[in-house]
Order: C-alpha cells, then structure tokens, then sequence
C-alpha cells in the first residue's frame, strides 16, 4: 500500500514539474508557425495547428487568409460568406489559387463565379494565380472579364497548365486587370498564329512591365506571337525565357526574338534557361539572338544545363550584338546535375573554358558595345553538392580563361553549392506567389537559386 501511496507521490510530482515547466512565448511559438507557412502544402498543417492551441489561432488565420486556395466552386461560395460575415478579412488576403492541384487539365467554371464574388472585395490582393484549367467561352463569359476590371490592387497574375480555346481570350484576361505589371505564363496552351490576330485598344491595355514564358518551344513561340501582336510587349522591362524548361538553342530565335524587337528599349533584363543540345560545334556563324533594338539593356542572365560533352561555342556569339551604354552586366550561370558523371563534365567544362570559349569572350566583351560592362559573372552550380571543388579552384580555372577581364576588374566568379534541390522543382517555386521577376514580391527565383536553398561561398 504504501508503495502504491509512493507511487502515485511520485506521479503527482512528475505531472506537476511537467505542468510547471516554462513554455517557449508566443511570439516565438508565432515565428515557428511562420517557418511552418513557408514549408510546401502547408495549409492542412495550419488548419490542425488553429485547431490545436487558441493562442495559435490568430497566426494560423493569418496565413490561411493571406494566401487562398480555391478548388471548386462551394469553395468559391464558402469562403465568401466567411467574408461576408467578417468583413476585416478581407484586407488579409494578398495571393488568390484557382484550379485542381492534381495536374489534370479542368474546365473550371468557377473562376467567373471567383470574380463575380470578389469583385471589389479583396482590396488587398496583387497575385492571382489559375493552374489546371481550360478555358473556354462557357466558363468565361463577356462579364467575367468586367468582374476582373475591379480588382484594382492585382499586379501579378500566374499562368500555369492552363489551355485557352482562343487566342483572344489569352489576351483579354491579361488586359482586364488595369493595374497589371507582372505575367507569368508556364504551360500555357493557345492557338497558332493562323487564326485572327486581336487588336487591343490602348484604353484596355496594362502596362506589364515583367514577363516570364516556360514550356515547350511551341507553346513560347505562341505565347509570344499572341503577347507581341496585341501590342503588350511595349514596355517591358525584364524577359524571363524558361525557368523549369530549357529552351532547345536551335529554337532560341523563333522563341525569344519577336518580343526582344517589340520590347525595343525598354528592356532592361533578359534572362533565359538554354539548353545547347542539338548544336554542331563547327555553327558558329548562327547568332541567334539580335539584342539590336534593345539599346537600354542593364543585364543579361543565361542559365546552361553542362552535360557530357558541351560545346559552349555559341556563347560569344548570342551576345555580340548587345550593348551596354550605362554599364551593365552579363551572368553566365553553368549547372551541373548528380546524375550526370559530375568529375567528367568539369573536366569538359573547364576544357572548353581554357582552350577557346574564354578567349573569345574576352574578344567578344572587348567591342566597343561592351567598353562600359561593369560585371561578368560565371558562376557554377552543382547539384547536389558531391565532390571536392572549392571557390578557390573554380575562381582559378575563370581567370586563367579570361585575364584580360580579369584585369579590366569586371570578372566575378563564383561557386554555388546546394544539397538536393532541384531549380526545376516548379511546385516550390511556384507557391505562395514565389515567381520570377525582379524588384517585385514574386522575384528573380526562376532566373536564379533561392539564396535560402543554397550555400555560396565567396
């Protein structure tokens, strides 16, 4: 009895000391939920979190407002009475998802019926994002588009996996948000340039500034014809070309040149994911690119997915026709995947580096359209991170290659090291509005590695 009687002392001291002890404040509770947020599919993970701790739900609700996911059309409807009846909510919301998240193309009715709910009631919102879906005229009708006129806050809207049965309707849903600088178009589907061109009158057209293309080089090439010929490309200012997708170089030109003609001077950044596959090392007269009509460039960002046996050899000569008048830059970005024999494309790589692609870069940065250059970065990527390459080594081989530069203090080179991440992950680099463009809150992550998922070493 009386080790019975010690025993249940001895609970009741355990329970207390538990009970007793210090728990973490609030406020740092709140910024674990905050890491939480950030993480992929977090939204089921903050509604069990609301419905774990009262002094969590306020946090929770926060981030399930910020950013919205709406799959149906009860959704569309449910989430409108919870406005309705908490009218505060409203300036909570900043990202808006439309569309099925199982990658299955939908005829989703719903998003008229999301701007005939909203409009004018989420003052807050700026990115709008409609994944999965196939846009016909039964599911976007004439009012749909006035609806979409009244969000006055959106600047950002996000195109991924959606198929429009007309080219029109690709055109005016981009020209019904007044307000719109930013589009992102990744998989989007339209009708060859064979049907009616649509003219856009200047009272309807926004002023996007940023644009970014990803896909197959049909489906830029279209994109673009449909971009340019609605007189859209006017004032960009940052060209974003493939960010998951590399865009075969033998399909550069007919993917990228009309909108660098129609953008003119005012682009300022050009970034593009290519990939050199196809190309015969003794065509190197083939420019590709005539960076000609864009005589305000600031900055140039090629990305180039190093394989087996890279060439490389076309390099100086898509850049020769740029020039810098203000200075500028000019960001050669190499990355190597694990699953590629990764010592054996190195050794290639810096090969080609030392024989003859530094040499004529530096012949190439050395016209008078480059005398103003302020930086040539060359950076590498390995992913993930598996053999025993240091900075000091990389930066030894990117001198060697090009001492003229380095004399001139332009040349930067750099070594990026990551674990297993992968910049073709287009889920994380999707979500939340994460997006491509710099200066905006959606920035450059499709043009350049999450600082967060990398180490550099400088």
């Amino acid at each position: 009895m009386s080790d019975l009687s010690s025993a249940k002392v001895s609970s009741d001291r355990d329970t207390r000391s538990l009970t007793a002890e210090p728990c973490l404040p609030l406020e740092v509770q709140e910024r674990i939920l905050d890491f939480v947020a950030g993480s992929m599919d977090s939204r089921e993970t903050m509604k069990a979190c609301m419905q774990t701790c009262k002094g969590w739900t306020p946090r929770c609700r926060f981030h399930l407002l910020h950013e919205i996911h709406l799959r149906g059309q009860q959704e569309v409807f449910s989430f409108g009475r919870l406005l309705d009846s908490n009218p505060r909510y409203r300036n909570e919301v900043v990202y808006a998802h439309i569309g099925s998240r199982d990658g299955s193309l939908q005829p989703i009715a719903y998003v008229e019926s999301f701007a005939a709910r909203f409009a004018g009631k989420l003052p807050s919102v700026h990115h709008l994002m409609i994944r999965n879906a196939e846009m016909k005229s039964t599911n976007l009708r004439q009012d749909a588009y006035l609806h979409f006129s009244s969000f006055a806050s959106l600047s950002e809207l996000s195109l991924v996996r959606v198929t429009f049965r007309t080219r029109s309707m690709f055109v005016r849903i981009a020209c019904s948000f007044p307000g719109l600088t930013l589009l992102q178009c990744t998989d989007v589907e339209i009708p060859g340039p064979n049907h009616q061109s649509t003219v856009i009158t200047p009272v309807l057209r926004p002023n996007i500034r940023h644009l970014g293309v990803d896909g197959d080089p049909s489906s830029i090439e279209r994109v673009s014809h449909a971009f340019v010929n609605a007189i859209l490309a006017v004032a960009l200012r940052t060209l974003v070309v493939g960010y998951q997708t590399a865009v075969p170089l033998r399909d550069l030109t007919a993917s990228v040149q009309w909108l660098l003609d129609a953008a003119g001077p005012s682009l300022r950044t050009f970034t593009c994911l290519i990939d050199e596959g196809g190309f015969k090392r003794d065509d190197r007269a083939g420019q590709y690119i005539n960076f000609t009509p864009n005589t305000c460039l600031e900055r140039i960002v090629l990305r180039i997915p190093i394989h087996k046996d890279p060439s490389l050899s076309w390099i100086p000569a898509l850049l020769s026709s740029a020039t810098f008048h203000e200075g500028g830059e000019v960001c050669l970005i190499f990355s190597v995947d694990a699953r590629d024999d990764t010592p054996h494309v190195l050794r290639m790589l810096f090969t080609r580096l030392r024989q003859s692609i530094g040499f004529e870069l530096e012949a190439i940065l050395s016209r008078p359209g480059f005398t103003k250059l302020r930086k040539l970065s060359v950076e590498l990527y390995i992913v993930p991170w598996n053999i025993g390459l240091s900075q000091l080594a990389w930066t030894e081989v990117v001198t060697a290659a090009m001492p003229r530069l380095q004399a001139r203090g332009v040349l930067d080179p750099c070594m990026r090291v990551m674990s297993d991440y992968s910049p073709t992950d287009v889920g994380s680099l999707l979500r939340g509005g994460v997006s491509l463009i710099p200066g905006s809150s959606v920035a450059e992550t499709l043009a350049r590695i999450p600082s967060d998922d990398l180490h550099a070493e400088r």
